[in-house]
Formats: C-alpha cells, sequence, structure tokens
C-alpha cells in the first residue's frame, strides 16, 4: 500500500490502483490477518471475463486461488459504498461468526473502472469437489459441479422459442441435452440436503440469521450460500477428520 498524491493505493498484479474507503476494507484485512500488499504479483487483468452472474459484470481469480477480483457496477457500488453499511458490515464481518462474503478491498484501475476484492470462502487448497452448489432458497439454486463434473450453465432465451414451447408442455424433445441437464441439476439442488450436526446447524442458522438481519436493515436482498462438497477418497477420511 502506498499513497499517491494523498490517496492510498494498493498494487495489483503490477498496477497501482487508487483504493475507495479503504478506513473500513483496512480493518477486514487487519482482523483477518492479510497483508497490504497481497494483490502485488499475483493477479493479471487480461483474465477477467464475464463472472457468470446475470449482471455479466466482469471477474477473475488471484493465480493462488485465495481471492476474486470483481468488477463493481453502479447499483452494487451505491450500497456497498455507504458509510453507515460498511461501518454496520465491518463490525460483522470481523467477528468471525458471519457467513457473508470478506471483501477486502475495492480499489480504481485507471482504465477498466472500479472492482471489488473479496476473499475466496471455499478452501483453495482443494484441488477437484464432489459438488458444488449456489443455494439461494428459490427455484434460482443451481449446481456448479455434480458427482465432480461441472454443470455447464444453458439458460433459455427469448429467440429459443421452440425450447420454451417444448419446455412449457413438456415434452422436452427439441431441447439440447445440455439445458435438461442444467435444469434438473437445478431441481436437484433445491431440495440438496446438506448434513451437519445439531451444534453445526444451531451455529449455521444463528449466522444467517445475523447476515440476513443486515441486509434487511439496509433494504438489500441478493443473498446465497455457496456450499462446498469433498468427499475424500476410501480410507482418507478418517485422516481429515484429525
Amino acid at each position: 500500500m502506498v499513497a499517491s498524491e494523498g490517496r492510498a493505493s494498493l498494487r495489483v498484479g503490477d498496477v497501482d490502483c487508487p483504493t475507495v474507503q479503504d478506513a473500513h476494507f483496512s480493518s477486514v484485512r487487519r482482523a483477518f490477518g492479510i497483508a497490504d500488499d497481497f494483490l502485488a504479483g499475483i493477479f493479471d487483468f487480461g483474465g477477467l471475463g464475464a463472472g457468470g452472474g446475470k449482471g455479466g459484470d466482469l471477474m477473475s481469480r488471484t493465480t493462488c486461488g485465495t481471492f476474486f477480483v470483481k468488477e463493481l457496477n453502479a447499483g452494487d457500488a451505491r450500497s456497498l459504498l455507504r458509510d453507515d453499511f460498511l461501518e454496520a458490515y465491518v463490525g460483522l464481518i470481523t467477528t468471525g461468526t458471519s457467513l457473508l462474503c470478506k471483501i477486502v478491498a475495492v480499489f480504481e484501475h485507471p482504465r477498466l473502472g472500479r472492482f471489488l476484492v473479496m476473499a475466496n470462502c471455499l478452501p483453495a487448497s482443494v484441488d477437484s469437489w464432489s459438488g458444488l452448489y449456489d443455494l439461494k432458497g428459490s427455484a434460482d439454486d443451481k449446481a456448479l459441479v455434480e458427482d465432480g463434473e461441472r454443470v455447464p450453465e444453458v439458460h433459455k432465451r427469448c429467440w429459443n422459442v421452440a425450447w420454451m414451447v417444448c419446455e412449457a408442455t413438456g415434452c422436452n424433445k427439441g431441447v439440447p441435452s445440455e439445458r435438461t441437464r442444467y435444469l434438473a441439476a437445478k431441481r436437484r439442488s433445491f431440495n440438496f440436503p446438506i448434513y451437519v450436526t445439531k451444534d453445526q446447524r444451531k451455529e449455521i442458522l444463528s449466522a444467517v440469521e445475523r447476515d440476513v438481519a443486515l441486509f434487511d436493515e439496509f433494504g438489500l436482498m441478493d443473498y446465497s450460500m455457496i456450499v462446498g462438497v469433498q468427499r475424500p477418497p476410501p480410507g482418507e477420511a478418517a485422516r481429515c477428520l484429525r
């Protein structure tokens, strides 16, 4: 972190980028032992691409897989960068009891615009997942990985009239197999069971309740839970629990 014309700057890859509201985000970094130069040399802006969400914002991971760098659009910025929200968010996230993503920096690239940096909520040390789910508690739940295989997103578009008719009538004859698989995985995700102990269930629900209360206070509604399932090979499970 260096000063540039009176404003803090973050080294992102090999680019010096002015920070935004870093008095708040630096508190998150300090709480979790993240150095101010954590992005130096480990990010390439050339790797940015559509993140897969409905907004189409650019996103990419650091080379170590520990952080995501995501384009911050104007609508999200209006909610995220409010001082009153950031004070409440930082107060909650730094207690260590929240399930919210840890946003550890916001910066402005000289040409590409504004970005946020969030810690990967899943361990970067896991090379492959047995299952990976984006759960929203609605019909928009989806599986990203099932049985160790990635599930490509195949969305229905207004010009795919044949798809729409076939899906509406239930015949599905004109629907590609990739689309059928994607829909089936979404339906399975809605009923996906998460097996935890009673104490873990209590802890998770308490955290979700606190997190949702923060969103409710500020009139926000975008909440989903990323769930990763790892099934160790036979004989490995006992060692993983040590």
